[in-house]
């Protein structure tokens, strides 16, 4: 993993000892970008759950994210500036690459465990218990799905949305992890040529970020990762022998990211539809609905923050 960046910036280096010294406990962070709309719900849901909450606020963010971070006036939250525009086409040790970033925003985490959160989730408020926590503290990698929310009422999930099932659920993205140096975000030459083949599918620079603990079990048979990752690869074998490598059994966040539309903005009425196929309607929304949901940024900002 590239711990010096080529432009020069010595302020964005990566510390050589990132990943040690870390106290027992769960970091999430997360990557905003123009995420007012939704910052607050995602940030109340997930309080009390995590030790600390990185972060980071990219060059194009011009919005109150900020200002409604600082409105929950918690030790645990710590923002990070990255004045940098992201460019797909970066190489990965330049501060423009998305894994850079990503990686660099690991390296802020003070904890064993981390937790890579985006702020169009919100946790399910069912999850939250010490239970829960204390599993996730055995085990070296956690995956867990969520329901794709596509009405601004809540009420109902997409019609592609899986996470109910079982075999969707054992092939989620690792979203937790126990930190160690082999572990880390790369940059995914395949996805972004994918990207630049369908402009309106793959048009977020973060898709062309993978981390390099390569998920299904086919993986441990595919010499070129091997090549490519071994320390990897070898923690994905002996975690599945272990069974330190989990996923959890049902959904556990809303995900909101199909109330966008294409060019970013949340929609507000219920009836009103995107441009993503993702979003057509599906089933009702199989659990209860939290009200904090429905906070608007306002009332964060006016002192309703949790």
């Amino acid at each position: 993993m590239p711990l010096h960046n080529q432009e020069g910036y010595r302020q964005y280096d990566i510390p050589d000892d990132w990943h040690s010294g870390r106290t027992l406990g769960i970091s999430a962070f997360i990557r905003t970008k123009g995420d007012e709309r939704w910052i607050g719900p995602c940030i109340e849901s997930i309080l009390d759950f995590f030790d600390e909450i990185i972060v980071t606020i990219d060059k194009a963010t011009a919005d109150r994210t900020k200002d409604i971070l600082n409105s929950f006036d918690s030790p645990k939250i710590k923002m990070f500036y990255y004045p940098f525009k992201l460019d797909a086409t970066a190489p990965e040790d330049s501060v423009s690459s998305g894994a850079y970033y990503t990686n660099w925003t690991v390296s802020k985490t003070m904890h064993t465990h981390v937790c890579h959160w985006d702020a169009d989730m919100i946790m399910i408020p069912y999850f939250k218990n010490q239970t829960n926590r204390k599993a996730i503290l055995d085990k070296n990698i956690v995956r867990f799905a969520g329901y794709d929310i596509v009405t601004p009422d809540f009420k109902y999930i997409s019609k592609s949305d899986r996470s109910d099932s079982p075999k969707f659920r054992r092939l989620a993205d690792v979203r937790i992890y126990r930190v160690n140096k082999h572990l880390f975000t790369i940059w995914n030459k395949k996805l972004y040529l994918r990207g630049k083949q369908n402009p309106g599918k793959y048009s977020f620079n973060a898709i062309m970020d993978r981390f390099n603990y390569y998920g299904n079990f086919i993986d441990i048979f595919d010499p070129r990762i091997w090549k490519k990752y071994p320390h990897s690869q070898l923690q994905h074998m002996l975690n599945i022998i272990t069974r330190n490598d989990i996923t959890v059994p049902w959904p556990i966040y809303f995900h909101v990211k199909y109330l966008k539309d294409w060019k970013g903005r949340y929609v507000t009425k219920a009836d009103e539809s995107t441009a993503d196929p993702s979003s057509e309607k599906g089933k009702l929304t199989p659990v209860d609905i939290p009200p904090f949901v429905f906070k608007l940024p306002e009332e964060y900002l006016n002192g309703n923050a949790a």
